[in-house]
């Protein structure tokens, strides 16, 4: 059995194609927008008060950041706690958290210094849908503490 397109029915399916390749670029360009708008957002909101950045750089969709606070370690660790919704105070101990809350995953992760058994650095995590946060704390003086941030946004 043998079927006869009409050749301007064959005409549709080519324009098309050429439509969404025109289109792509401009589509890769609004994601590449949206992309920026997010991590703007993101890094303002988890961003330490007061800090600057001492080095940055960026690749795509992820953002790296370190920022230097002029606040003591466990300052800066319960801000971090507050904003990933942990009711945990700082002086409570060590201790591995995680939680759940609208699909959002928080999860903190205290380390010891392997010579005194203090806190030598302390992970916070959040994987939210259309992003993820990773902040690292790190002990840099009595009264600073240096952060580590990477921000990646899907």
């Amino acid at each position: 059995m043998r079927f006869n397109v009409p050749k301007r029915l064959l005409l549709i399916p080519s324009c098309l194609a050429i439509a969404l390749l025109a289109a792509a670029p401009a589509a890769e360009e609004a994601i590449g927008v949206r992309n920026d708008a997010l991590l703007e957002q993101v890094g303002q909101k988890w961003r330490y008060p007061g800090t600057g950045y001492s080095g940055r750089g960026r690749a795509g969709s992820i953002r790296t950041g370190v920022q230097h606070a002029e606040a003591p370690y466990h300052k800066v660790w319960q801000h971090y706690a507050d904003q990933c919704g942990f009711d945990q105070q700082f002086d409570d101990g060590l201790f591995v958290l995680g939680r759940e809350v609208d699909g959002t995953v928080y999860l903190v992760d205290d380390r010891r210094s392997q010579t005194d058994g203090k806190r030598a650095r302390t992970f916070f995590v959040c994987n939210a849908p259309n992003h993820s946060v990773k902040v690292i704390l790190e002990p840099h003086a009595d009264a600073a503490t240096q952060i580590l941030m990477t921000i990646n946004v899907r």
